[in-house]
């Protein structure tokens, strides 16, 4: 991941946006008793506590990341709690021995990962027969931006989801990868997240950034620019702006 647009401050931020769908993903590990559990991707460590404050039993929750300062970060938060630890990996080569885990969490990774189907792989194997995987995924492609500027929502549309991660529709394939990787008893639930407010909408998606990226990758001009930043601001003042999004909790078994 970036780190100028996936902050430790812009972790945080989602976090608070995202409670319903957070609890939504939490549901299949609650009534594990003992064992090990895994979520990869896990940033700042937040829902490796929740988790781990959730689950009644002696269960171990392990927060896998690929950045330093995320693992040190989520470190620091949890500190003194047992049942918790972190580590360094890629999400292609898990640090988990063959059918080790008893459940497995990722939220919103697999957009950022260039080899998703072994990525999926991984998750199998590293899971136990009967244990749940749950994924937690944006659907940039179903992003829709009203405020009023003819052409602008959809050159920012393809932005999000062609050109700022590596996936950004992979939230559509998510059957096809669950599927063809072994997983059973698939269930999807979508989640449109609605908002009429730019400074929230900035702190979820960052738009103030995308548009810096499309200026800098001459996706647009100066004039362009200016023009889409002074339509934001009046439309948000005027109480015209909005921005919908669709993310998905996608659950299979192994």
């Amino acid at each position: 991941m970036s780190s100028n647009l996936y902050s430790i401050e812009y972790l945080e931020k989602t976090t608070q946006l995202l409670k319903e769908i957070k609890e939504k993903s939490y549901e299949r590990f609650l009534n594990i008793e003992e064992g090990h559990i895994a979520d990869i991707g896990c940033g700042t460590g937040q829902d490796v506590i929740n988790l781990a404050q959730l689950i009644p039993g002696n269960v171990k929750v392990t927060g896998v990341d690929i950045e330093d300062a995320m693992i040190r970060k989520a470190e620091e938060l949890a500190q003194g709690m047992e049942k918790v630890a972190f580590v360094k990996a890629n999400v292609e080569d898990l640090p988990f021995d063959h059918e080790a885990l008893h459940g497995l969490r990722n939220e919103r990774l697999i957009q950022h990962v260039h080899d998703p189907l072994q990525a999926f792989r991984e998750f199998n194997r590293v899971l136990k027969p009967g244990a749940s995987l749950v994924i937690v995924e944006t659907d940039w492609s179903s992003i829709s931006l009203y405020c009023g500027l003819p052409g602008m929502a959809n050159r920012i549309k393809d932005f999000y989801a062609n050109h700022n991660v590596a996936n950004g529709s992979v939230a559509l394939e998510l059957d096809t990868l669950l599927l063809q990787t072994g997983f059973r008893d698939i269930e999807f639930n979508v989640y449109p997240l609605v908002s009429h407010s730019l400074q929230q909408v900035i702190a979820f998606t960052r738009l103030d950034y995308i548009l810096a990226q499309m200026l800098e990758r001459e996706l647009l001009t100066t004039e362009e620019h200016e023009a889409w930043n002074k339509t934001l601001q009046e439309a948000d003042q005027n109480g015209h702006f909005a921005l919908s999004l669709n993310l998905v909790v996608a659950t299979g078994i192994k």
